[in-house]
Formats: structure tokens, sequence, C-alpha cells
């Protein structure tokens, strides 16, 4: 466990007054890259002094736009919310934070009412819900500092850090503070939204912390806080590449701390990317070295159900299938309809079909693809004494009848989805055709190529799957 800095004000007094809180100077815009903060643990976002009155200030979500239309250069390391160089402390008595931006480029919401004048920047990027989520925020917090009476307008700067995780989950803060000037110090300001890109939904502490985690991350960060078990330890809080990270306000400053995911193994439940088996029936065939071929290129493995009177003579890409991280898994000795064969003719089948793939490649296959996909009592009883799991697909890509690449491919980028199996043939070249443009496409559309003993959770001999749970 680690703690990423104590972010502390008084320098940043002096340079948000030298500029009149405004827009410009390089000790301002250091200054207001505190430090990223996040959201409650009961709703993605929130903010560490935007809440209760809901008063109207004129203007409160316009002013948008764009800041930069490449990368942003990150700023940079801070320490204690300026810049080592700017500290009057040494910068050796607290970690630098640097401010990451993974996610976006940079845009600007800046206006001004007759209370409240606002400069906030914030990433603009492809995750609609991020973006309302921002701007739902930046609309309420103007509202509310807007409201106040007392006296003189007052300034609200922002800055953002941003993280995108397990290429699925998007978390961006917002941190900074509001000025006045008849108050002693400007007081912090943190806000943060974490969203599931797949979903479009929020993410709260309840969904990636579930049964007892947060209890967890509590007593971690109490340790490192020194502050109690104070459940309002955990109001802030986004993702970052490694961690849970905690920020805390108060009248200096705001803290952060980073609970490694790691020290939480067994109750982080970050949602993965979206998953997808390909799966391949009735080789191996020439053709399994050109899908071979494309997983290596793009990355990904596939499923292979051989029959076994093929393994001898492509023997080569069998062997290659196992070693280079794909799975091969059983479908039958010649493609018998196996409902409407015996017990013992089952048992013989999928067995001496086991055999071989073992004896050519060392793995003993875990998984059977049923011919036809047929199945009934008789083959579930012989799949549990085999300790073989069954396996259909819920995309058929009918490429034995069209053998067309673009119209296979077609039939799977328009309806795979999160935990899809795919049913297609690597007998056809058409087929591996087909995976030029599927393979790259799903990669591509952010997707995670799996075997079906990857995509499965834990499954059961005798248990027939069409897709994941």
């Amino acid at each position: 466990m680690r703690r990423t800095g104590r972010i502390w004000l008084w320098a940043l007094l002096l340079a948000l007054l030298l500029t009149g809180c405004g827009h410009a100077s390089a000790a301002a815009s250091e200054a207001s890259s505190a430090g990223p903060a996040a959201s409650a643990s009961s709703s993605s976002s929130s903010s560490a002094a935007a809440s209760g009155e809901d008063a109207d200030a004129s203007g409160a979500a316009s002013g948008e736009r764009a800041e930069s239309s490449g990368e942003d250069a990150a700023p940079a390391p801070i320490f204690g919310g300026i810049s080592a160089s700017e500290s009057a402390a040494p910068a050796a008595q607290a970690p630098a934070v640097s401010v990451v931006r993974d996610y976006g480029t940079a845009a600007v919401s800046d206006f001004a009412t007759d209370r409240l004048a606002v400069d906030i920047r914030y990433p603009s990027g492809d995750c609609e819900a991020m973006t309302q989520a921002i701007t739902d925020w930046i609309s309420t917090a103007s509202r509310h500092y807007g409201s106040e009476e007392r006296g003189t307008p007052a300034h609200l700067t922002m800055d953002y850090c941003s993280y995108q995780v397990n290429r699925r989950v998007v978390s961006v803060a917002l941190f900074g503070v509001i000025s006045r000037s008849h108050d002693a110090l400007p007081e912090p300001v943190a806000a943060a939204f974490t969203v599931d890109r797949a979903s479009g939904l929020p993410l709260t502490l309840d969904d990636i912390l579930p049964e007892g985690g947060q209890d967890v991350l509590l007593e971690k960060a109490a340790q490192q806080s020194g502050q109690g078990q104070q459940r309002s330890l955990l109001d802030t809080w986004m993702l970052t590449d490694e961690a849970v990270r905690l920020y805390l306000t108060d009248e200096t400053g705001i803290s952060a701390v980073d609970i490694p995911y790691a020290d939480l193994e067994g109750y982080l439940a970050i949602p993965h990317p979206p998953q997808v088996a390909l799966t391949f029936d009735d080789g191996p065939s020439a053709n399994t070295d050109t899908i071979l071929d494309l997983f290596q290129q793009y990355g990904g493995h596939g499923t292979f159900c051989v029959v076994g009177n093929r393994v001898e003579e492509y023997a080569d890409q069998a062997r290659r299938i196992v070693n280079e991280g794909s799975q091969i898994i059983s479908h039958s000795w010649q493609h018998t309809q196996l409902t409407k064969l015996t017990s013992d003719e089952i048992r013989s089948d999928l067995s001496r079909t086991n055999e071989i793939i073992q004896s050519t490649t060392g793995v003993t296959p875990a998984a059977l693809r049923p011919p036809y996909g047929s199945t009934d009592d008789s083959v579930k009883a012989v799949c549990v004494e085999l300790g073989l799991y069954m396996v259909n697909w819920c995309i058929d890509t009918e490429d034995w009848r069209t053998k067309d690449a673009q119209a296979i491919a077609d039939v799977i980028l328009s309806e795979v989805q999160d935990g899809a199996i795919v049913l297609s043939h690597d007998l056809y070249v058409s087929t591996a055709d087909a995976m030029k443009i599927v393979i790259p496409a799903l990669i591509e559309q952010g997707y995670d190529l799996v075997t079906v003993g990857e995509l499965l959770n834990d499954p059961q001999p005798g248990t027939l799957y069409r897709q994941a749970n």
C-alpha cells in the first residue's frame, strides 16, 4: 500500500490570488492539478464540496470549448497541489503525484455569472455516459456555488485526470478549488466518475467491491490515513491502472491514498473487457494454420473442435493449436450423431478421440462439441464419466451453407455480444478468409478473443453451455 501525497494549498492560494484566480499563469495551472478525486460509494459521481442548494444560475452548463485536438502533454509531477519546484516544502517529504490522462482530449467549460466564474478542464471522449456525467456535475456544482451570497464572485477552477481500466472502464477525476476573496484559504473541490463502457452505466463501490470488499478497503484506508474507520473515507474514489484511489478532503487540501488491487484480491470485481469465443469445427485442416496465424498477428485464441480421424493427418496443426495457447476439444471420432448410439458406443467413440488428441498434443480434452449439437441423457452421463463439459453455440455462421467470407463475417459482427460462443468450421477456405475480417474487427471493438475454457466460469462435466453466464 502506498500514499500518493498530501496536497497543501498555501502556495496555491498565493498563485490564485496573484492571478485573480484566473486562467493563465503556469503556477495556477499546475496548482489546479491538485490531485484527482472520485465518486461516492453509493454513486459513480460525487463532489467533496458541491451539494445541497440547487438555486439557478444562468449559463451553468454553457461555454464548453475544445482545448486541444491532439494528445495532452501530461503536467509535471505535482506535490501538495503545486509543482514540486514551487512548493515551500522539499519534494522529498512526500511522493510526487503525476496526473495521468489516459482517456479523451482536453476540453474546457468556462463561463461566468454575476456570482461565479467557472474554468473547468475535462476530458472529451467517445464514452457518452461519461460526458453526460461530467456535464451534469458541472451544472449542479455551478448552481450550488452560484447560489452563495458571500459578497464578491467566487471562482471555480478545476483540472482532471483519467484512466481506462481493462479497456472497458473509464474513470475520471476533476480536482481544484473554489476561491473567494474573503476566505483565508481556497476551498478544495473534487469529483469523480466511473463508467462501464459496455453497459453505459455508472459503477459504484457496490459494483466493484461486493460481499465485504468495502470493509477491507475501509480498513486499509484507515491504516494509511490515520483517520480511523470512518465511512466518509470512501466517499470519493476512482480506479487507476493499479489501485482503488481514495481522496480525502479537508480545509488544508486533498490527500490521495492508493489501495493496490492486489490488497483487494478475492473481493474486487472490475468488469473485464467484452469476451467472445470463436470456435471451429470439423478440423484440423490446412485452413487451421491461416486462422492460427491471424491469432498470432492480432492477439487472442480460439477453440478448435476436432474430429479424431483427422488428427493424425494434421498432427502439426493439432500441436500448434495447443502450443500457441488455443484450446483443442473433442468433436467425436468421425462426426457421428451421438444420440443415435448406445452408451457403450458413445463412451468408445469419445475415449478413442480423447486418446488420439492426447497422444498427439500431450493434452486431454476437457470438453466436447456434440456433432450437430445433439445431446441427451446418455451423452450427458458419458461426459460426466469422462470429465467433459459440452459446448454448443449462440451464434451460428452457417458457413457450411454460404461459403462466403463476407456473409460469414457479417453474421458474426452483427450478432456478437459479450460472452458469445460462435460456431464456424475451419474446413472451409471461406471461413479462414472471413476470419481475416472478423478477428481484427473484434479486436478493434475491444473484444478479448478467448477459448471456451477461459470464457466459461468453472464449467462442470456433463453440463451443456451455449454462451457465458
